[in-house]
């Protein structure tokens, strides 16, 4: 996960890094810290998330290829509108997965943006499936990207 911390005088990278450590619940570890060139802050910088999906039950997994194949529109609801959002500007990208089960796929979506879709939204959605079914499939974030000019870099 990504995480702001805003700071109000100049310090170190380094000893925020270990500070902090001492706070965090067993097994939660920093990684990385860096301090974000230009003042931007590192959650609006992630524009596409990436995930690993894997489903479970055989008729919601060919409902969900089925409408990739077709690149189906989805529905957005906030609390006063629903709109429609196309395939395209929701999914960035997205290929199988070379595995035995052949029920595995990677997928890049809109994060953070007036197109972007909750990934259990699109799965559900893709799956022609309900939030009761959702044990049937397993959803891990694997990248978090930002764009600079035409190319995607991976941030976390």
């Amino acid at each position: 996960e990504l995480c702001d911390v805003d700071l109000y005088e100049d310090y170190d990278v380094k000893k925020i890094k270990d500070n902090l450590k001492d706070y965090l619940p067993s097994g939660i570890d920093i990684i990385n810290a860096v301090i974000s060139p230009g003042g931007r802050s590192l959650m609006s910088a992630v524009e596409i998330m990436e995930y690993e999906i894997s489903i479970f039950d055989e008729i919601l997994r060919d409902n969900f290829f089925r409408n990739l194949d077709n690149k189906i529109c989805f529905r957005k609801k906030s609390k006063e509108t629903e709109k429609e959002i196309s395939f395209n500007d929701a999914i960035i990208d997205y290929r199988l997965e070379a595995r035995p089960d052949k029920n595995q796929i990677r997928m890049k979506i809109s994060a953070g943006g007036a197109d972007s879709i909750r990934i259990d939204n699109i799965a559900l959605s893709l799956s022609e499936s309900v939030y009761d079914d959702f044990w049937k499939f397993k959803i891990v974030k694997v990248g978090q990207y930002g764009r600079e000019g035409d190319g995607i870099i991976k941030i976390a």
